[in-house]
């Protein structure tokens, strides 16, 4: 039923309202682990299922769109008209995804709150219960500057994992990083071509983490910490999470594309270039952003 709240033409329409949703799918999926604690990852995977169908609709609209403007750019219109047939000089490549990009933003931002109000507020036990891989997952990456309100030594200690090598600025930083991120850049594009949606749960999986963080810094600054932990890592956060977007987007409109047999249409191949500068441009990004983080 909530997932029928929003449809994705009002999302396109008020993208705002996806944040909203985000939110209630994020606290249902908290909620009902609270209820069901022994399924693993349970309030990522809780909070995905009911954003299943919103975000599939929508990548399946972004690639008919696209497909659509292609089939009338080789069609019989510009056969009759060819004086109004537009160059390739003047192809909107933004046009066609700003909307889309705007919506995933929404999503991943409504998620992050959520999981930062949550993680801030529950009682302390609660909140390291559910929220461990989290705290073990910024813990590992965070062993120069440490976490706030969490002794990751002895929580690293306590689960048995191992603290990573990082440092502050230096080079094997930077690389340490830009690898790790283009490792979850891959996975996202993976993720989503083979399943189209695959790649909202390691959306809702990142925006945990930062979620947890920011709540991390909230339980020791009080209300005010929701928002200096936010913009904490807001410099280099809109590149990496931007670049993540937009590879979720690249392999869900691939996956749609070859779902619908569209590359046996004309014009197939400047879809296909579509994604090579997603790609692209997601990779710029996420080095920008090695760089900004690693500069800390």
């Amino acid at each position: 039923m909530i997932e029928g709240l929003i449809t994705p033409k009002k999302a396109r329409s008020a993208p705002w309202s996806v944040a909203l949703l985000s939110f209630i799918f994020v606290s249902f999926g908290i909620g009902m682990f609270m209820l069901y604690q022994g399924i693993e990852g349970g309030v990522v995977v809780l909070a995905m299922l009911p954003a299943i169908p919103l975000i599939w609709y929508l990548v399946m609209g972004e690639e008919k769109i696209e497909a659509d403007e292609l089939e009338k750019y080789y069609g019989t219109y510009y056969a009759i008209f060819p004086e109004q047939r537009p160059t390739r000089k003047n192809y909107a490549f933004f046009t066609y995804h700003k909307t889309l990009l705007i919506v995933f933003s929404f999503f991943f931002l409504g998620a992050v709150i959520a999981y930062a109000i949550w993680f801030a507020y529950l009682p302390e036990d609660a909140a390291k219960n559910h929220f461990a891989s989290q705290i073990t997952e910024l813990c590992s990456i965070r062993k120069s500057t440490g976490m706030p309100w969490i002794d990751c030594k002895s929580w690293m200690s306590a689960h048995k994992q191992k603290e990573s090598a990082y440092v502050s600025f230096k080079e094997n930083e930077f690389t340490a990083i830009l690898k790790n991120n283009l490792g979850v850049l891959g996975a996202m594009f993976l993720f989503s071509l083979l399943y189209g949606v695959g790649a909202i749960y390691l959306l809702l999986w990142n925006a945990s983490i930062i979620g947890v963080f920011i709540g991390s810094v909230a339980r020791v600054q009080g209300l005010q910490g929701l928002f200096l932990g936010f913009f904490s890592l807001l410099f280099h956060g809109v590149f990496e999470l931007g670049a993540y977007f937009i590879a979720s987007i690249a392999g869900g409109i691939f996956s749609v594309a070859l779902m619908r047999r569209h590359f046996l249409k004309r014009g197939f191949e400047y879809l296909l270039l579509d994604i090579l500068i997603l790609t692209l441009i997601a990779v710029f990004m996420l080095v920008i952003g090695a760089l900004i983080e690693s500069s800390y």
